[in-house]
Order: C-alpha cells, then structure tokens, then sequence
C-alpha cells in the first residue's frame, strides 16, 4: 500500500496525515518547536457536547524556531487541486494578517513545508 505521500488525488486527510509526519521530521530536525492538530466543530455524546474550535480555526497551529524564540504557524490543508480557502477559514486569515510573528498559509502537499518554513525564517517582523 503507498503512503498518504504518493497517493495522487489525495483527499484532505491524506494531506493532514503527511503534513504531520513531516512536522515531526521536522520536529526532530530542530526547526519546529511544537506542533498540534485542531479541529473545529463539535462532539456529541450520549448525554454530553463537547465544542471544539470554532468555525474556520486551520488544521493545524506550529512553532518554528526561529534564533531565540519562535514564529506562530497556522496551516489550512487542502486536497490537491483545491487552492481555495471556505469563507470563515478566510476570515481567520484575514484577521492574522499584520499580526506580527504569525503567519497562515495554505497547504497541499507535505513537499512545500520547507519553503514555507523558509520562507518564514527569511521574513524580518
């Protein structure tokens, strides 16, 4: 059986599966601090309901290292082809920008971790 990585046509939680492998690669690397699945929504239980984060919250909050601190990564996974953020997941990115040291991005494929890793480390804010 292949991988969630050379699935072609993967669905979101195939791009979630290889996101997160690669954050701990990464992890162990050193160039991400911590890392952390999230989920909007909610849990309903015989007798309980549990409300997780809210509506358009990314797939996926990091810390990358960067010299004495870190930098705030948020990551919205999307299966391969889909380059389009839904409507809250905008407005969560839309309400980061300018906020200094965070940074949203979209993600399709494990393969652009490094850049986008890069391309934060690169930024002066």
């Amino acid at each position: 059986m292949k991988s969630p990585g050379m699935m072609k046509n993967r669905l979101e939680k195939d791009v979630i599966k290889s996101v997160l492998i690669g954050l701990r690669i990464r992890q162990l690397q050193g160039e991400v601090v911590w890392f952390s699945r999230l989920n909007s929504g909610s849990i309903h239980g015989d007798g309980y309901h549990v409300k997780l984060c809210d509506p358009g919250t990314p797939d996926i909050i990091v810390a990358v290292r960067h010299n004495q601190g870190a930098k705030l990564l948020f990551l919205e996974c999307k299966r391969e082809g889909i380059n389009k953020l839904e409507t809250e997941q905008e407005v969560f990115f839309k309400r980061m920008e300018g906020v200094k040291g965070v940074y949203c991005k979209l993600i399709n494929d494990e393969k652009q971790l490094t850049g986008i890793i890069y391309g934060i480390l690169q930024r002066v804010d």
